[in-house]
């Protein structure tokens, strides 16, 4: 799947189907991270409808009952969407809406006529695809970094304490009531990597570390 930041580093945000982190050397916001498949469907097929149909219920009811959402859309096998939204528990009803409001638009935009794509934004997190993913996990998160090894100067160091506070926060992330806990690491010197962690609400607690 292709990868990719639409913002200069110091921010690296990392995003998986369980969860996703916040990655950056300086607490800044607004800046999102997303992932689009390499397979694609043909405009104005029942395949975009049903998208189109997934998108805007997601983002319709994105703030309700919690901030956690999935549905599929469809009859046939070859054209039903799987989409899920999630906003992370300290996001208003206001923050959670607008963010599903702004993901929804953003995706299609970003991820032209993909059949599988996600995105993550500071207050909530969203994907579709043609492949059933609920109660499964997928994490990008270790191969984003990977690719972007080049933007700091320690990549050692960087892993070891990425590694390390991934770790401790899938663990904590996994126990608590929200799902959603946030830390942080010394990278080098006073440089600090900052982290916040949300896994999805279907997840058990063993399944989620």
């Amino acid at each position: 799947m292709q990868s990719n930041s639409l913002h200069a580093l110091p921010l690296l945000l990392l995003s998986c189907i369980h969860g996703f982190y916040y990655l950056t050397l300086a607490q800044e916001s607004g800046q999102y991270y997303y992932e689009c498949s390499s397979a694609l469907f043909l405009s104005g097929s029942v395949f975009e409808q049903n998208l189109n149909l997934t998108l805007t219920w997601l983002a319709g009811n994105a703030s309700l009952d919690g901030g956690f959402h999935n549905i599929s859309v469809g009859q046939n096998l070859d054209t039903t969407i799987y989409g899920l939204v999630q906003c992370v528990g300290y996001a208003t009803a206001k923050e959670c809406q607008d963010c599903a409001n702004i993901a929804a638009k953003r995706i299609r935009g970003i991820c032209p006529n993909k059949k599988d794509a996600s995105i993550g934004f500071l207050y909530c997190w969203m994907r579709y695809s043609n492949q059933r993913f609920f109660s499964t996990t997928f994490d990008s998160a270790r191969k984003y970094s990977e690719n972007n090894q080049n933007d700091v100067t320690d990549p050692v160091v960087w892993n070891h304490q990425l590694d390390n506070l991934l770790n401790n926060l899938s663990s904590q992330a996994a126990s608590a009531s929200s799902r959603f806990v946030d830390g942080n690491a010394t990278y080098k010197d006073s440089d600090i990597i900052y982290a916040i962690m949300l896994l999805v609400t279907y997840l058990s607690p063993v399944t989620g570390k």
